[in-house]
């Protein structure tokens, strides 16, 4: 697996980075410790890491086809066996049970197969492993005081607001002043919550940083392949996939037979290809330079044959302003100019891609809907009624809106607590004062990058990872204006995965 390569060798400023520094042994006292631990047979190399998550991957894929709802089967195949396998990998009951969350994730599927009231197993599984953390964390004796310093997070007080006070309070106004179910005002502020996982994350990428990015590369590479199984398989063998996955969310096929589906995992496809982009911008050798390319191509497939624009504009954006925030640095300049090079030609590839493969979606989305917009038709019937909504709320439910747990209209009757334009959805529950805060929440998070950049001597792979996280939630964030994903446990765990990489890797680089 060529493309790991990168994984085993992040450097900072010129020096090794922490995990590099584990595996080779180090002078300080902590220092020889991590290594030796890591030169462990326990710690598995990044690729055979990979490996791993790919092939619980498919297990927990191929389960969900033969079995779908058999809860037994989907619970050895979801939960028992990751969970064995990452415990006998890491040793540490918090990394199993953290890597076996997010491989649930990852899975392709709702996670309603299993539920325990109005908890479904994919937010049991977040909910316990955060409960898990605080429990060993509560138990385990405090270290002495010096190192207890050093272990605290400069994250923590910005994760608990977000992830715990405001979803509180959103809560607890919805409860006053609504008449809204108290389950659905909860699952409502669930995303929310999620932030939490911050803290066992911390756990999982304190010893081996690596280890958790092959193991999420590993995971992108089985739900890849996933995708491009429903999309572009056998007719029966995806017909079989999409019934057993993801239900009806298939809205039918283009007339070069491949299946027009909208599965909200296809945001966890950024991540890999901000990835392989950053990296490629920092290689010298062509063929590198080629085969990084090639990963990222690979990674925006599932994208590319289900023309799913939103998702396509939003990353390619994201890479432009990435590589044109990069530009202004010196330091950084010559790879941002790589990476807006990239996206031009990706943009372009996708252009052509589409006139060959989906050559009916692309009339679709060039043709129909920008004369609908121009002759004032609008964009489609379900997102203009939700434009509907959305006046009559700012005019009737301007600060507060109509409370966490409160649904939206349908342009066929009846309500619906999702919607396509969840930006939309947001202010329907939390009207302008909720709206503000989630801004501000975003607006620290999206210029976090700009300072570390400036502290940064040297452009390099501990910083290109830290800037694939960041742009990940940025794309999840503008693609979920106009699409399902901002509820989703995923912006959340980006959050996370990035607020970890700064503390843990960055924050510990002279780079």
């Amino acid at each position: 697996m060529e493309g790991l390569a990168w994984i085993p060798r992040i450097k900072c400023g010129g020096k090794m980075s922490v995990a590099t520094t584990m595996a080779r042994g180090g002078g300080e006292r902590r220092g020889a410790s991590l290594a030796r631990n890591a030169k462990s047979p326990r710690t598995l190399p990044p690729a055979a890491t990979a490996g791993v998550a790919a092939v619980l991957g498919a297990i927990g894929a191929l389960t969900l086809v033969v079995a779908p709802t058999s809860g037994p089967v989907l619970t050895l195949a979801f939960v028992m066996l990751p969970l064995v396998s990452w415990w006998f990998v890491t040793r540490d009951v918090t990394t199993a049970l953290v890597f076996t969350t997010i491989g649930e994730m990852y899975s392709g599927n709702s996670g309603t197969w299993l539920s325990i009231g109005p908890l479904s197993i994919r937010w049991l599984l977040i909910f316990t492993t955060i409960a898990v953390n605080m429990l060993i964390r509560m138990w385990i004796p405090r270290p002495a005081s010096r190192k207890r310093i050093a272990s605290r997070s400069g994250h923590a007080l910005p994760v608990l607001f977000f992830g715990a006070l405001f979803p509180i309070v959103l809560y607890a106004i919805a409860m006053v002043g609504t008449e809204n179910s108290s389950t659905a005002a909860f699952k409502s502020v669930g995303f929310l919550l999620v932030l939490l996982f911050y803290f066992p994350l911390r756990r999982a990428l304190q010893a081996n940083p690596q280890q958790l990015v092959a193991f999420l590369i590993g995971l992108s590479i089985t739900l890849a392949l996933l995708m491009l199984s429903m999309s572009i398989g056998p007719m029966a063998f995806r017909e079989e996939i999409i019934s057993s996955i993801i239900g009806d969310q298939t809205v039918g096929y283009t007339m070069t037979g491949i299946a027009r589906i909208m599965p909200v995992h296809i945001v966890l496809m950024f991540f890999p290809v901000f990835v392989f982009i950053f990296e490629m911008s920092m290689e010298k050798g062509r063929y590198r330079k080629i085969a990084y390319f090639g990963a990222a191509l690979f990674f925006m497939l599932p994208m590319v044959v289900t023309f799913l624009t939103g998702t396509l504009i939003s990353m390619l954006i994201m890479l432009l302003l990435t590589g044109g925030f990069l530009t202004v640095n010196n330091v950084s300049r010559p790879h941002g100019k790589l990476i807006v090079s990239a996206a031009a030609v990706l943009a372009a590839s996708t252009f052509y891609s589409a006139t060959v493969l989906t050559p009916d979606l692309l009339e679709l989305k060039l043709v129909s809907r920008i004369s609908g917009l121009t002759s004032g038709g609008g964009i489609d019937p379900s997102r203009d009624f939700q434009l509907l909504n959305f006046a009559e709320d700012f005019q009737n439910h301007l600060w507060f809106g109509q409370g966490a747990g409160a649904t939206m209209d349908r342009a066929t009757g009846g309500p619906q607590d999702r919607v396509e334009m969840e930006g939309l959805m947001i202010f329907h529950r939390y009207g302008l004062l909720g709206c503000v805060v989630f801004l501000a929440g975003f607006v620290a998070f999206a210029v976090q990058p700009i300072g570390l950049l400036r502290k940064r001597k040297s452009f390099d792979s501990a910083m290109a990872m830290a800037l694939a996280f960041w742009a990940t939630v940025c794309t999840i964030v503008m693609a979920g204006m106009m699409n399902p994903f901002l509820t989703t446990p995923f912006p959340a765990l980006f959050v996370g995965l990035y607020l970890v990489w700064d503390e843990r890797v960055l924050s510990r680089s002279s780079g």
